[in-house]
């Protein structure tokens, strides 16, 4: 994976919401439902419902949120290239936000994609410092992929894995999924150590399937299941 880009750290491959186009990993989604214990009322004004940790909430996207992703994701070709399987084109945030603008008269599809806003859980003013997706929700087999990327104002700060921790608790808890799949290129150190920190059982490598600004890479496959998500909180 390309080193230097604006964003490093805990990221897994997949756009924001806005974004059109075929994700490595990632699509844009749908809000929250309301839900028992794991979503708390929020702290954050004009917020109903939000998922909150230790460090970190997930709440829904607002159109103010898009030219923060287009500030990372629109301006640095390298960290596209990371999270994207299309390459990278010079766009406005514009476009994003007429597509978000679009999607809120669709009717909500329980196979969407959830997308969620990254903040800081004690942050009053709510402001963005990524995202957050429940992706590939199979509604048969109970199974969902999930991705996060933070801008550089959240790093450092443990929301990355108390991030990936609530997509995992909205996962179980709230759409009683049987199991959830990250993926990362290999590479990706810190999004590995994340992954394992959260629970994650490393289940194997699929040899240079990733690409990144002229760089062939392998992806390492995670899973978590149901039943040993509920035993490590019980535990």
């Amino acid at each position: 994976m390309l080193q230097g880009s604006v964003l490093q750290g805990p990221v897994l491959q997949g756009p924001v919401p806005g974004r059109r186009g075929r994700a490595r990993f990632v699509a844009p989604g749908r809000s929250p439902h309301r839900v028992r214990p794991s979503v708390a009322r929020s702290r954050v004004v004009e917020v109903v419902t939000v998922l909150v940790g230790s460090v970190a909430a997930l709440r829904e996207v607002r159109r103010e949120d898009l030219s923060v992703f287009h500030g990372v994701l629109g301006t640095d070709p390298a960290f596209h290239a990371q999270v994207m399987l299309e390459p990278w084109v010079p766009t406005t945030v514009a476009v994003a936000q007429a597509r978000y603008d679009a999607g809120l008269a669709k009717e909500p599809d329980p196979r969407a994609p959830v997308q969620f806003t990254v903040q800081s859980a004690t942050d009053t003013a709510g402001r963005c410092l990524g995202w957050g997706t429940l992706w590939g929700i199979d509604l048969h087999q109970r199974i969902a992929h999930l991705g996060v990327g933070r801008i550089p104002a959240g790093r450092g700060r443990g929301l990355g894995l108390d991030a990936v921790r609530l997509l995992c608790r909205y996962a179980f808890e709230v759409r009683d999924l049987h199991r959830v799949g990250l993926e990362t290129f290999a590479t990706n150190e810190p999004m590995r150590r994340t992954a394992l920190a959260a629970g994650f059982t490393e289940e194997g490598v699929l040899r240079e399937s990733g690409y990144s600004m002229g760089e062939r890479v392998d992806e390492v496959l995670y899973g978590l299941l149901r039943s040993d998500w509920k035993a490590a909180q019980a535990g």
